[in-house]
């Protein structure tokens, strides 16, 4: 998996412990990932018991390989292990060499045994072995070994072939060679013993084409160790792109001469480190140089970090954004220690952050700012080919990891920064000005100030949570989650469509629309008028009344019945049968006009309070009109005689019981007829 971004708490406390290390050395806490430890099962059974140096591809992945406790061997990138040795049913691989390089399109390159012969193997199969003829070499001459293998972001590889000329178990000399795409087929030898190079002829001798050489990851720039023929206080070059830069006895510009030559690194850009030492005193003769000017030497104070002889350097690394990372091993006031720096700018590696030392740090990998890890020594204790440093955040160092009770080697990710130096470093700032501040245009972080950063940018958001989550109080345009801003915000809203219409599926409340609420939806309700009154011209189903639908509406309809059928007791237009007015109403009570009303209520025509005794006003008071005794329920006076006084002897209290009883009887009778 590529990693090419740090998280804010990981880069923060990371920031906290440079600041912390700048000028006194302190022990600190560093933040890192382990990518593969010994003991882990990458392949789900066998324990990984050893791991290389580390190789970063043209993509940031860390490539290293190594052996598992089963026999097989392995070649790590980025997160997961690419290749067994075993998956070559054919060729036996064993034994793989500290070299191995990829270029993250699934190409790779390492040096194991193929059958028990020095190989150089590829993800097309065997590339060469010893044994086999030697490619630009006229015949007997066969490979007698083969090391050092890289490649570039193409595929292309490139190593060094030990050469005999006359197969006789010999070592006659060295080539480099190349393959465009890894296979046999388009193997062509570089340079080899014997080639003169400016009137210098390289030397047979086993370091005549050193095992130490770097190409940048475009396949631009070559940097190799040469040892010519001449007298050995002059015999090691720094060849550089076909030229010799670089001589043994050439002055470091510190009065004294260059004596030897161990690593070197190139960039896209032909920038080219080289480390070795000088013929000057013991205590300063180490040395750590670009484009051949020595920059730290043994004896320097980097980053406050005293290079205390007998100190060397381990390894160096320059990416293609002219940052680069080296690491010494040196004397320090309490011990042996090594530490790895870090810098910003190649041309001036003394101005480098020390990043974490061996013994004194410890290592926080689960990002919760405790130690969980106290520190061995590198996994290497020489100077040792490696590429640390990619077009990433991290470098990558072996390093032995003490929990008390074992000591483990892992490769470890460590996440660096040149954030808060003042100065604009590619490809992960696009400013910086070195105060720390999260709230303004640049954050502490070195991007400029934007909307999902997690920092509120004054006079430009209202808040930031640094997510994605457009349902939570802070949505991705940093202004604080409200009803109407499109985003419906979990547990608050049941919608938000980004609109005040009331009439569609989600209120101007952010309320979803349902009957009842007030607003009538469109196409989906009649009416709503908020209300649970089926009595009035919207029922409680936000449908318009209309006759039929079960309710009576109130001074529109006498009567609803729920249907369209015309009854005896309500009728298809929603009115009382009679006219609403007539014996046989059922509309509660009404003025009796006529004698005979089936009214619950009855008023004599007379006068209900006349107290008069006269007969000729209908009798005596408790008189009530004629009632109909016809049975045809109209209501009228109909019987031959003319009616009945219906006077009584009885107490007046008890002439109107014994009336509304009989009157209550006869409405019975009448609705049974």
């Amino acid at each position: 998996m590529k990693r090419l971004t740090l998280t804010r708490a990981c880069i923060a406390l990371g920031l906290a412990t440079l600041a912390s290390a700048a000028g006194t050395a302190e022990a600190a806490t560093i933040p890192a990932r382990i990518v593969l430890r010994v003991g882990d099962t990458p392949t789900g059974d066998a324990a990984v018991t050893t791991i290389g140096p580390p190789f970063v591809n043209a993509l940031g992945e860390v490539t290293f390989a190594g052996e598992l406790d089963d026999g097989d061997n392995y070649v790590f990138v980025g997160d997961d292990v690419l290749w067994l040795g075993s998956n070559d049913a054919v060729v036996s691989l064993t034994a793989p060499e500290a070299w191995v390089d990829s270029n993250g399109a699934g190409n790779f390159v390492y040096s194991p045994d193929a059958d028990g012969a020095d190989a150089i193997y590829t993800d097309a199969g065997l590339l060469a072995a010893a044994g086999q003829p030697a490619v630009g070499h006229p015949e007997p001459a066969v490979y007698a070994f083969h090391i050092a293998p890289s490649m570039t972001a193409d595929g292309a590889v490139r190593w060094v072939a030990g050469i005999d000329l006359d197969d006789d178990g010999d070592v006659d000399g060295r080539t480099a060679y190349t393959s465009t795409d890894g296979t046999p087929a388009t193997i062509t030898p570089l340079l080899s013993s014997g080639d003169v190079i400016d009137a210098y002829t390289i030397d047979t001798n086993a370091a005549s084409i050193d095992n130490d050489y770097a190409v940048a990851e475009d396949g631009s720039h070559t940097v190799q160790l040469i040892e010519t023929t001449d007298s050995p206080a002059s015999d090691q070059w720094v060849y550089l792109d076909n030229s010799l830069v670089l001589l043994e006895g050439d002055n470091t510009g510190f009065g004294t001469g260059w004596e030897t030559f161990d690593l070197v690194s190139v960039n896209n850009q032909g920038e080219y480190l080289v480390s070795g030492d000088d013929d000057g005193p013991f205590a300063t003769d180490e040395m750590l140089s670009w484009f051949g000017d020595v920059a730290v030497r043994e004896g320097d104070v980097v980053d406050g970090v005293t290079l205390g002889a007998p100190a060397t350097v381990r390894f160096i690394s320059v990416n293609d954004y002219g940052q680069a990372t080296y690491a010494w091993g040196y004397q320090g006031a309490d011990g042996f220690r090594e530490t790895v720096f870090y810098a910003c700018d190649v041309s001036n590696l003394a101005d480098a952050q020390a990043i974490v030392t061996t013994v004194e740090d410890g290592l926080d990998v689960d990002d919760d700012g405790g130690t969980d890890y106290g520190l061995g020594d590198l996994a290497f204790g020489v100077p040792t080919a490696s590429r640390a440093l990619g077009e990433s955040q991290f470098v990558y160092v072996p390093l032995q990891l003490e929990d008390g009770n074992t000591v483990q080697v892992a490769m470890i990710e460590l996440p660096v920064t040149c954030c808060g130096n003042g100065a604009i470093n590619p490809p992960f700032e696009t400013c910086d000005d070195a105060n720390g501040d999260d709230t303004d245009a640049c954050i502490s972080t070195c991007v400029e100030a934007s909307c999902g950063d997690g920092f509120v940018w004054l006079d430009m958001e209202e808040c930031d949570d640094g997510n994605a989550d457009d349902n939570d109080a802070c949505p991705t345009t940093c202004v604080p989650a409200s009803c109407g801003d499109g985003f419906t915000r979990d547990g608050v809203e049941d919608c938000d469509d980004g609109n005040d219409v009331d009439t569609d599926e989600c209120t101007s409340t952010c309320v979803a629309a349902a009957c009842g609420d007030g607003f009538v939806q469109d196409g989906v309700e009649d009416c709503d008028d908020g209300d649970d009154d089926d009595t009035d011209e919207c029922t409680s189903a936000c449908v318009a009344a209309a006759c039929g639908d079960g309710f009576v509406q109130e001074g529109v309809e006498e009567c609803d019945d729920g249907n369209v059928v015309d009854d005896e007791a309500c009728l298809a237009d929603c009115t009382l049968p009679g006219g609403g007015s007539t014996g046989g109403s059922e509309s509660g009570t009404s003025p009796d006009t006529s004698a005979g009303s089936e009214s619950d209520s009855v008023t004599d025509t007379a006068s209900a309070t006349d107290s008069d005794t006269d007969a000729s006003e209908g009798g005596i008071e408790g008189t009530v009109g004629p009632i109909d005794t016809s049975g045809d329920d109209t209501g009228g006076a109909t019987d031959d005689d003319g009616g009945c006084s219906c006077t009584t002897d009885a107490p007046a209290d008890g002439r109107m019981m014994a009336l509304g009883l009989g009157l209550l009887g006869l409405a019975r009778r009448r609705r049974r007829a």
